[in-house]
């Protein structure tokens, strides 16, 4: 991977190819080691830190990592969580892809008289639900299709159901005992 960075001594645009082995400096930057001739600026000879590239915290798959901020539900929140109650989608074979949830939410709030959500809102929803531990989605094997652009697929729809923290008690199937 190559950077472009300006020295902040001569102030010259320099480009450096960044290595796997660099440490992290106290500051949020990088610096690659010094056996690494590309820290060193190519007019001056001074020595620069180079921005890192952020890797994501959670990996995908764990839900919204904003989700422990959440304080109350929303009303597009409630509607996930009452349409997989209505299905009754408690394990995976009876979990339901987010194009049944959809449907099935379109036609509850036609219904209803309320709003239609949005195909991605409910999609955002059910990621911060996920992280709530509120409810599941499998499989969660994620394809690379395209390494340049780090284009991600899935390989089979994901399948949403409730966890037990999910299903409310009145309906929540009783525990296998060993």
């Amino acid at each position: 991977m190559f950077v472009i960075v300006r020295c902040p001594k001569c102030k010259r645009r320099s480009r450096f190819k960044v290595s796997s082995n660099i440490t992290r400096s106290p500051d949020g930057r990088t610096i690659v080691k010094a056996a690494d001739p590309a820290t060193f600026c190519p007019y001056c000879g001074n020595a620069i830190l180079l921005p890192i590239r952020r890797v994501r915290g959670n990996p995908k798959g764990t839900g919204a990592h904003y989700a422990r901020k959440i304080r109350r539900f929303s009303a597009t929140h409630q509607l996930c969580l009452i349409i997989l109650n209505i299905a009754k989608a408690y394990t995976l074979e009876s979990g339901m892809t987010l194009t049944q949830i959809w449907l099935k939410a379109r036609d509850f709030c036609l219904d209803a008289g309320l709003k239609v959500r949005a195909k991605g809102t409910l999609t955002g929803r059910l990621s911060e639900l996920l992280a709530l531990g509120l409810v599941e989605s499998a499989p969660n094997i994620i394809d690379l299709r395209d390494r340049d652009t780090m284009t991600m697929r899935h390989r089979e729809p994901p399948r949403w159901y409730l966890t037990p923290h999910g299903i409310p008690n009145q309906y929540a199937p009783p525990l296998l005992e060993h």
